[in-house]
């Protein structure tokens, strides 16, 4: 039988907007994929019933839309006031912005001239695209290519973690109508998060943004965000890979045992790691573990490393006495990496991971969703870059 093994790890993309002419009891649905899942975890007894600060590890990038998510996550949904001690108080760990891991950080200048050369090749494959996009929707903008005002990021309404931008958009709801007005000039992307909106509660929308438009625009996007990192395996390294060995640490150090020394100064006690981050944390996490859709996250899109534990292996047993009084107290890494496996679910789905798919990269019972520790090792290395600093100092 494999059980989980009470350490779960969530890279999380989620934010509660405010829209007018909406309840706000509404705004909160995109929390119910990931409170369904936390209910099943109270029932499975996998996660405290009252709010333990030691067993929970919590991260988020620098913004206060991110730093909401999580309040929101915990405070509001998991452990709601009778389920959390009066002297309740969030820790939420931050890095500076030009350190953070958490997106492929524009900090680092080869990452930059990367992203720059895979930007060109995409303008020019996708030209004829945008222009057909632009002539169905010439009554709001006079063009759209990557750079253009706005821009083809800003009309999908994608959130653009590295371009500092101008967002002036504005989307009105005024009882059933709808009113759209663009501010030339300036890149935007609040609208397009409204015209989902609008489309969910059942508000009508201009009909020139049906799914065909949406369908290309998003094609075009996803390209331009992500065709590098689907092409170089440098552009996974710089971008994602210092995130990905640390979930990778975690994990092994959770299956494997520590000694006491590294108990007393670590994480022993940890149930849960929450990394709040956003659409661009998201889609290149996928790439990294070769499992990318080619479909821009929706809100609340959320990726779960799950650490379990066949127990049904039977402990390994000494041939006698002499080594079993003689044997060391540390934990056997081998032993317990080989009763471990790492799952990951991204939103509703269990995914199959193409590296844990031949035979023995997955459990013996054929289920190729249970990656061997081994198997989940091998997924990582060579995508964590050695010398990030001097990797991004790199000129070519």
């Amino acid at each position: 039988m494999v059980t989980c093994t009470s350490f779960l790890f969530f890279i999380y993309f989620l934010f509660i907007l405010p829209f007018h002419g909406i309840s706000p009891s509404s705004m909160f649905k995109s929390l119910y994929l990931c409170l369904h899942t936390f209910a099943i975890l109270f029932r499975l007894n996998f996660l405290p019933r009252t709010f333990d600060p030691n067993q929970f590890y919590l991260r988020s990038t620098d913004y206060a839309r991110t730093q909401e998510s999580i309040q929101q996550l915990i405070s509001a949904g998991l452990y709601p006031s009778q389920f959390r001690p009066d002297s309740f108080a969030l820790k939420i760990h931050t890095r500076d912005l030009n350190e953070d891991n958490l997106f492929p950080n524009p900090s680092c200048a080869r990452l930059r001239t990367l992203a720059k050369q895979f930007k060109a090749v995409v303008a020019a494959d996708m030209d004829e695209k945008m222009k057909s996009i632009a002539e169905r929707l010439k009554g709001y903008v006079k063009e759209v290519t990557l750079d253009s005002h706005p821009s083809a990021n800003g009309i999908l309404g994608t959130l653009m973690v590295w371009k500092w931008s101008v967002v002036c958009g504005l989307a009105v709801f005024c009882g059933r109508a709808f009113r759209l007005t663009f501010y030339g000039g300036f890149l935007f992307s609040t609208f397009p998060d409204t015209i989902f909106a609008a489309k969910v509660h059942g508000i009508p929308i201009p009909p020139e943004f049906d799914d065909a438009i949406f369908l290309d625009l998003e094609e075009v996007v996803v390209k331009e965000w992500f065709h590098g990192p689907q092409q170089s395996e440098e552009m996974r390294r710089l971008g994602m890979g210092r995130l990905m060995g640390e979930i990778q640490d975690r994990i092994v150090r959770r299956a494997e045992g520590r000694t006491e020394e590294e108990r007393k100064a670590g994480d022993d006690e940890l149930k849960m790691a929450v990394y709040a981050g956003h659409d661009t944390s998201i889609a290149p996490m996928l790439i990294l573990l070769d499992a990318f859709d080619n479909k821009w996250p929706p809100f609340s899109s959320i990726i779960i490393f799950e650490l379990l534990q066949d127990t049904t292996v039977p402990p390994k047993k000494t041939s006698s006495w002499f080594p079993a009084i003689f044997a060391s107290k540390k934990p056997d890494p081998v032993a317990s990496a080989s009763t471990h496996y790492v799952r990951v679910r991204y939103n509703d789905r269990i995914l199959r991971l193409p590296g844990c798919a031949a035979l023995g990269a997955h459990h013996a019972s054929e289920d190729t969703s249970l990656c061997t520790m081994d198997a989940f090792r091998k997924i990582v290395e060579g995508q964590v870059p050695k010398n990030y600093i001097e990797e991004c100092g790199v000129q070519q």
